[in-house]
């Protein structure tokens, strides 16, 4: 699925665990509880896609784009972000444990406690 094309896709529910993502367009995707464990999404740009409540352990996700993206109760465990873009994304109750954000920029992220933006920004992040 590499370079895919998911506009508009619904992937609420879905189990794609293991999948190749790389540079794949999500907008407007609807993901609600989709299982992406180990997904390498890797240069993907998911615009305004829904991704509440995900699974996103140990997700590749090296330079992606997210716009407007919806990632509140998501599990990034272990997810490597490196390098990300996150702008105007929703991140309330997220968890983070052992998540690299090395060089990710999150720029006016909405959710995000105090504490969280401490570690994320002693991660390697920064926060605008």
């Amino acid at each position: 699925m590499r370079q895919a094309n998911c506009t508009q896709a619904d992937l609420t529910q879905a189990i794609l665990t293991r999948s190749n993502l790389n540079q794949a367009n999500l907008t407007g995707a609807e993901g609600t509880e989709a299982v992406l464990k180990q997904v390498n999404l890797t240069w993907a740009k998911l615009n305004s896609a829904n991704l509440k409540s995900a699974n996103l352990q140990q997700a590749v996700m090296i330079h992606a784009t997210l716009i407007e993206t919806d990632l509140s109760g998501a599990d990034l465990q272990d997810a490597i972000l490196d390098h990300a873009t996150l702008k105007n994304c929703h991140l309330s109750n997220i968890i983070w444990h052992q998540v690299s954000v090395k060089g990710t920029h999150f720029c006016q992220p909405s959710g995000l406690l105090t504490q969280e933006k401490v570690w994320l920004r002693s991660q390697g992040a920064t926060i605008s």
